[in-house]
């Protein structure tokens, strides 16, 4: 199991997802809808070739090695999930125990969400395309605040796991609050969601 994935909405879309590419990760899906239609623009298209067709954008998803990071448009900055890269086994056995509990489960295709009773979901992802194999980027500890005090050990009993990669700190809302990642450099800055961003070599 690994935490590989995170997503928030914004009103900064063109922000965010200049911030992540001068940090090294490229676009790999952009869907937004246009006069009442989803539409794609992804790659070779950029901003300039329809910045002003006012799209609203559903997802932009961005990779850089074992990372992946997706955003929305919303009216506000608001944390949606974190996502974990699990085994077929391990996908089973965590809708299992949030079945027990009463959680809602949403099975996708590409990707199963739990809804937490949090305000935020977890994303259990089987897929490994969904990251760069050929890069070792990844994240080597996330820090979430949490405003809930249970917020931490039910994670931990959701997923099995001892969640090495999270760490949680409490605060007024929940949300992540810190990124360190692993084999990076120069990627030291906080995004216009609020997320503060660290390469493994300052944070030592």
């Amino acid at each position: 199991m690994k935490l590989f994935h995170y997503h928030h909405w914004t009103p900064a879309v063109e922000e965010t997802e200049s911030f992540y590419r001068d940090r090294g990760f490229h676009v790999t899906l952009r869907n937004g809808k246009v006069n009442g239609a989803f539409q794609r623009f992804d790659p070779p298209l950029e901003w300039k070739d329809f910045r002003e067709q006012g799209v609203m954008f559903r997802i932009i998803e961005m990779v850089r090695g074992q990372i992946n990071v997706t955003f929305g448009f919303g009216k506000e900055n608001r944390f949606d999930h974190i996502g974990f890269l699990v085994t077929e086994g391990e996908r089973v056995a965590i809708c299992e125990r949030a079945e027990a509990w009463g959680w809602e489960i949403e099975r996708g295709e590409r990707r199963t969400f739990v809804y937490t009773p949090y305000r935020f979901k977890v994303e259990l992802q089987t897929r490994s395309d969904v990251v760069d194999a050929a890069d070792n980027t990844e994240i080597a500890r996330m820090v979430m605040g949490h405003k809930e005090v249970d917020v931490p050990d039910r994670l931990r009993q959701l997923l099995d796991d001892p969640l090495e990669q999270l760490s949680f700190e409490p605060c007024g809302q929940t949300g992540i609050l810190e990124i360190t990642l692993a084999e990076a450099e120069a990627v030291s800055g906080v995004d216009p969601c609020g997320v503060r961003l660290a390469d493994h070599k300052a944070s030592v």
